[in-house]
């Protein structure tokens, strides 16, 4: 491939991730679910894909605060889409429209692409909404995997920092002596001795398990070592730490759409199945106290899904006015 060629091939590349944030950025998740698996096979399709569009979503954070400063009137660029192309591909491959209604869509874009726009040097968000999972890989080669209804902020100046601020997120971290990785949640830090381990945070409570390698947990005056196979679960409320073995395939496995147990709280297992699909759950004050062990294998058709699993936790699934309620049977 000559020079010219490769121009080309990042164009279209970086063409496709605004086309795709601009469908995605208001889409609604159960509405457009079909919409989400094109993306998501668009992501997989090339590594180059995650590194664009999360420069895209950088793009657009970082000229929210500059909205307020661009002249009443201005001509910004927006990528067109192919099925959204109207001018039968003859003409360019830009749309120009003045300011107004689209401003705020493309304003971002168009200070990507200006190669005139700051660095980005602040802070940026990556979120999941309901049901959905993606992988973010930064600069480095360490990777971030994020689950349903998750949330990530991190910072283009340290892309050794990373903050959780929600939901779950499993980190795959190429280790550096001289830089470590470190996660925060909250005001807790856990900081990586060249690893894989999967973060949940769940309102004030956090749980830790360490797929390889180790890490060290800290919070306040407490600091614990994590190896391989062990877990960790702060409750935020003023409770001990609590520390278990795990088993290394049950960790994080949600990145191969399965849940694996050994001894859990249905409430968790409810918590994990909601993150995953996307829909609430509720679980009846029956099953409080009930535990379960094995392995459920998620199915995106919900009403097959949840026929099968009151079958495997033993217990009575039916839907509800806005997802679906585990009862005793």
């Amino acid at each position: 491939m000559n020079e010219t060629d490769a121009w080309m091939e990042r164009d279209a590349i970086e063409e496709q991730a605004i086309a795709w944030h601009l469908k995605l950025r208001d889409a609604d998740a159960d509405a457009n679910a079909g919409v989400w698996d094109e993306f998501m096979m668009w992501l997989d399709a090339d590594s180059r894909h995650n590194q664009v569009y999360d420069r895209v979503l950088a793009a657009e954070q970082d000229i929210d605060a500059a909205l307020p400063a661009l002249p009443v009137v201005v001509a910004v660029a927006v990528a067109v889409a192919a099925n959204e192309n109207d001018d039968g591909g003859k003409g360019g491959r830009w749309r120009w429209m003045g300011a107004g209604a689209g401003l705020a869509a493309a304003a971002a874009i168009a200070v990507f692409f200006s190669g005139t726009g700051r660095s980005h040097p602040e802070p940026y968000e990556i979120a999941t909404g309901l049901g959905q999972q993606r992988i973010v890989t930064l600069a480095g080669g360490s990777q971030i995997a994020l689950n349903g209804s998750s949330t990530v902020v991190l910072d283009h100046r340290n892309p050794r920092l990373a903050e959780l601020r929600s939901g779950e997120a499993s980190f795959t971290v190429i280790h550096d002596d001289k830089a470590p990785f470190t996660v925060s949640v909250g005001n807790r830090r856990i900081e990586d001795v060249g690893t894989v381990f999967n973060v949940v945070a769940d309102g004030k409570a956090v749980t830790v398990d360490v797929k390889e390698g180790s890490v060290r947990y800290t919070s306040g005056a407490n600091a614990v070592s994590l190896m391989r196979g062990q877990s960790l679960t702060e409750t935020g409320g003023g409770d001990p730490i609590i520390l278990s073995n795990r088993p290394v395939s049950a960790i994080a496995s949600w990145q191969t759409g399965r849940l694996e147990y050994e001894m859990q709280s249905l409430g968790t297992v409810a918590r994990d199945i909601s993150r995953y699909l996307g829909v609430p759950i509720t679980l009846d004050a029956s099953l409080a106290g009930k535990q379960f062990s094995g392995t459920i294998q998620i199915d995106r058709d919900r009403t097959r899904f949840f026929a099968r699993l009151d079958r495997l936790l033993g217990v009575k699934a039916r839907p509800n006015d806005n997802g679906w309620t585990l009862s005793a049977q």
